[in-house]
């Protein structure tokens, strides 16, 4: 096999097979792979069966091959190719789907086993834009005094002038969580995303008071009926601009048509989990991971 390492001139090719695949994984969007490139290196290619096979120096993984009818054997050739040349071969977001069909056979060469921390959460965007509901009254509550402590708040969509702004936010909401692994490599991708929003097709929702960025995300659109929010970055002395922030954006999606918003998944992080759940997910995005047995 030849990898190739991710560049930005790859955009066009895999977003369309991540489009064709119809898997809705964050993953498998360009924008996630190119922004966190610098610190996921990314490399691909396309077998012989034109499967598209990612894989993730840093973290030695693969990521379920994407093709038409992808089979256990598919997979384990591809696995036995990595081993064979002294990666671990370990797979990552193989669908439920996909699982539940064949774990008799993918249990044969595979440790299978649910990976929670990966699930991306999956709201309808009417949801979270009109918070109706008692369910929902906290996060009501908070939006109302949000807005009496503020009145000058506003919102508006981000814009390339906006970048230094969103990196300045960024780096505070950075530096008062600096005992938090990860954060460099976040902040890095973040700014990625910035440098290259018009390459990547950010788009973003950014609330101020008066003329003072406080919050902000930026998100995509690459299936129609999905949005995805990939960063979410705000300043916590403002009491409410989280949530308001959350319903901006959700208003936002809904205003443009789409159904549906991924908000990513928790990675295992009690605090994040707890937050999204909140939320309350229509739905999960459930994915396993595969570790290739010895000797099979």
């Amino acid at each position: 096999m030849m990898m190739k390492e991710l560049t930005l001139e790859d955009k066009f090719v895999l977003n369309e097979i991540f489009v064709t695949s119809g898997k809705k994984h964050n993953e498998f969007d360009f924008m996630t792979l190119f922004s966190w490139h610098p610190g996921s290196q990314y490399f691909w290619y396309l077998n012989s069966k034109d499967q598209l096979v990612l894989y993730s120096k840093t973290f030695d993984r693969v990521l379920m091959p994407l093709g038409e009818n992808t089979s256990v054997q598919d997979l384990k050739d591809e696995v036995d190719s990595f081993v064979q040349q002294g990666y671990c071969g370990k797979v990552v977001l193989a669908d439920k789907e996909f699982v539940e069909s064949n774990r008799e056979e993918l249990e044969k060469y595979f440790l299978v086993e649910l990976d929670r921390n990966h699930f991306d959460y999956i709201h309808f965007s009417q949801n979270l834009a009109e918070l109706n509901g008692r369910s929902f009254s906290k996060k009501r509550n908070l939006i109302a005094q949000f807005k009496k402590l503020y009145p000058n708040w506003s919102v508006r969509s981000f814009q390339a002038g906006d970048i230094d702004a969103c990196q300045r936010l960024a780096k505070v909401w950075c530096e008062k969580r600096s005992d938090q692994e990860g954060l460099q490599n976040e902040f890095c991708a973040l700014r990625r995303s910035l440098l290259y929003h018009q390459e990547l097709d950010v788009q973003g929702t950014l609330l101020f008071v008066e003329n003072e960025l406080i919050a902000f995300s930026l998100w995509n659109i690459l299936h129609e009926d999905m949005a995805t929010v990939h960063f979410e970055k705000t300043n916590f002395d403002y009491k409410g601009a989280s949530q308001a922030l959350n319903q901006a954006t959700a208003q936002q999606i809904w205003e443009k048509g789409v159904p549906y918003i991924n908000r990513e998944q928790d990675l295992g992080e009690e605090g994040l989990r707890k937050a999204k759940l909140s939320y309350l997910p229509d739905r999960f995005i459930e994915v396993y991971r595969l570790a290739p047995l010895e000797g099979k």
